[in-house]
């Protein structure tokens, strides 16, 4: 593996910046989102769940969740990585739920063994089923997947009405203003020109060790957004959470601990959040 490097990025000048009339040269069609059901999802699958740098930002979130001995549901799952992954941190029961059916069943396949874990597809438009009840929930990476504000207020209720009284969801993603600070991250790559609006898509990318590049798109959603919409869904609290080695409190320390864990020094990795998890509360 590289040895990871953060390099400072001097900021462009305003001239040199693109006006609103040139965003289009930087943000590729939204059509690009069948990227997800691609081949070449797989590989960042397998790429993405390997990745050093997000392992601390999981860690937090599992600290947060506390699965042990709950009912917990992983909204977005994908291909079942991160339900195995809320289950060997001491779930009782994990049910994964994803609205691709080539995602669930990739799951099924690759988790058939695991007891406790199961995977559920929910259309984008249709409601869980009304017998799950769940003590957590958990959404990693789901929100920057996410095209427009309906379907955006339509996931983040759907987890609501199946938390019972008191459940927790926690959100994680890449930082909103990430791209816009002078910094350069080891794996994700494709600083932001210029600030964008809630719901523009932006290539984003992953670069891979062996130099391979993996680019896909995300859609940009401000934290401003998201909490007004976990107000709007009825959670009575939330608790916005920057990932950087500042952070005080018992989720700061499991964030160091994880980092000292990690067989590079990432400390630079964390200068500028890259991260941040959004928690609200039932």
């Amino acid at each position: 593996m590289n040895t990871p490097i953060v390099e400072s990025w001097k900021p462009k000048a305003k001239s040199d910046r693109p006006s609103r009339t040139d965003i289009g040269k930087y943000y590729p069609d939204p059509s690009r989102t069948n990227f997800w059901k691609s081949e070449e999802a797989g590989k960042y699958e397998d790429f993405a769940t390997s990745i050093p740098s997000d392992h601390p930002a999981y860690d937090v979130v599992h600290h947060l969740v506390n699965p042990k001995d709950k009912h917990v549901l992983d909204f977005g799952c994908y291909q079942g990585q991160s339900s195995k992954w809320l289950l060997d941190a001491g779930a009782a029961r994990v049910v994964g739920v994803d609205n691709v059916a080539e995602n669930i069943a990739q799951a099924r396949q690759k988790f058939r063994d695991c007891a406790n874990l199961s995977f559920l597809e929910v259309p984008s438009q249709a409601l869980l089923p009304s017998d799950l009840e769940f003590d957590s929930a958990a959404m990693t990476f789901v929100h920057p997947a996410i095209n427009n504000k309906t379907d955006l207020f339509s996931a983040i209720l759907k987890t609501q009405l199946s938390l019972r009284p008191g459940g927790s969801l926690t959100m994680l993603g890449l930082h909103p203003n990430s791209f816009f600070e002078s910094a350069r991250f080891l794996y994700y790559g494709h600083q932001i020109p210029a600030k964008i609006a809630d719901g523009v898509p932006f290539q984003n990318e992953l670069r891979l060790p062996g130099g391979q590049v993996i680019r896909f798109i995300d859609f940009h959603w401000r934290t401003e957004t998201l909490v007004s919409i976990l107000h709007d869904t009825r959670f009575a609290a939330c608790e916005v959470i920057d990932l950087t080695l500042d952070l005080p409190g018992p989720a700061g320390d499991a964030l160091r601990k994880s980092v000292e864990s990690l067989d590079q020094d990432w400390k630079g990795e964390w200068k500028i959040p890259l991260y941040q998890i959004i928690q609200a509360r039932k």
